[in-house]
């Protein structure tokens, strides 16, 4: 899966910068639903983090559908330490969800497809009044501190990816996203010192796992 694709790529760059004594003392093993779960959360909002097209959306809904073909009533089964609202809800989502015919020339979603995005990014990110992209960053913030807090990711690989998932919510607008916003800058601040303060980095997980626990699918 996707996110697995990028947790590792973040290992790997920790282990060729060198300084840790063991890599896979960070690596997590993630129950199978947790894992297909979250990759969609991460998937459906690459648009908003400005690291897909539109059509992540799309390509996010269809792999998640196919994993449940055989029995697509548990599209909104339960999920390890997910919220049975939270699943619920996407499983409503995915099973209305249709390939559209993309019009020539157009950037976005067809509109039906387009409606379920904002639905998604809207009621699991929260709408603000600053744009359907921020409630994506936002939703996406979630997941990684809900993957952080529950333990399906080392807090250093996920504060790594966390941060990274800023878009062009620019550092002026920080206060103005909500808590969820303000958190993917300071876990950049917290990894950064996790690579610059190795006799500190027990403590700096901790911070790290204790940010992720404010948030989380905390609606």
């Amino acid at each position: 899966m996707y996110i697995g694709e990028v947790e590792a790529s973040v290992l790997d760059r920790f282990r060729r910068s060198g300084g840790l004594a063991d890599v896979e003392t960070l690596r997590r093993c993630v129950p199978i639903r947790r894992d297909q779960f979250d990759n969609f959360i991460f998937e459906a909002t690459l648009w908003a983090i400005d690291e897909g097209a539109a059509n992540s959306f799309s390509y996010a809904c269809s792999e998640f559908k196919a994993a449940y073909r055989s029995d697509q009533t548990a599209l909104g089964s339960p999920v390890p330490l997910v919220p049975p609202a939270v699943t619920e809800h996407v499983g409503r989502i995915v099973s209305r969800w249709q390939l559209g015919r993309q019009v020539a020339g157009a950037i976005d979603l067809p509109d039906e497809e387009a409606r379920l995005r904002a639905e998604l990014y809207l009621n699991l990110g929260g709408d603000l009044g600053d744009g359907l992209a921020a409630a994506g960053r936002r939703l996406c913030s979630r997941m990684w501190s809900a993957r952080i807090g529950d333990g399906f990711v080392h807090p250093v690989v996920g504060g790594h990816i966390w941060n990274s998932n800023a878009g062009s919510y620019g550092g002026d607008d920080v206060g103005g996203g909500g808590p969820l916003i303000d958190a993917i800058y300071a876990a950049g601040d917290l990894t950064g010192r996790w690579q610059s303060e190795p006799d500190d980095r027990p403590v700096i997980d901790r911070e790290i796992i204790d940010l992720a626990h404010t948030l989380g699918w905390k609606l």
